[in-house]
């Protein structure tokens, strides 16, 4: 997961990858206050996880535009002979129904980073201790 946050000298974005699924793993594995260093003034500053957001993911958005833009045509031309030489209603509703199957794979990958982004961003830890 992508996760960022503005640097407080400059305004520039600074984000990193973490396997972390929410802040509270997050503040488990590195600590409640995270050193992050800006690539653009190169200035070191400590920020608390609450600062912190996760963003989308653009690889997995890329990877399932993929899978869509090419899995489609591909299923149309394995299943060509299958599908179009019968002639019956049957056969235009498998058609739909296999070139749906991209279609739900990219939509599945879009809203399981939805999910993941709304799961790092909801719980806040608490400040008070």
């Amino acid at each position: 997961m992508i996760v960022e946050t503005k640097c407080q000298l400059c305004k520039s974005r600074i984000s990193f990858w973490t396997l972390s699924e929410d802040r509270i793993k997050l503040a488990m594995d590195k600590g409640e206050f995270l050193e992050l260093t800006c690539k653009s003034c190169q200035m070191t500053v400590k920020y608390h996880v609450n600062a912190l957001c996760a963003e989308k993911n653009k690889y997995k958005m890329l990877i399932g535009f993929l899978l869509f833009i090419i899995g489609t045509p591909l299923l149309g031309y394995y299943t060509y002979d299958y599908l179009f030489r019968i002639n019956s209603v049957y056969a235009t509703e498998s058609v739909v129904g296999i070139l749906a199957i991209p279609v739900a794979v990219y939509t599945r990958v879009k809203h399981n980073d939805r999910l993941k982004r709304n799961a790092f961003n909801w719980p806040k830890l608490n400040e008070y201790n």
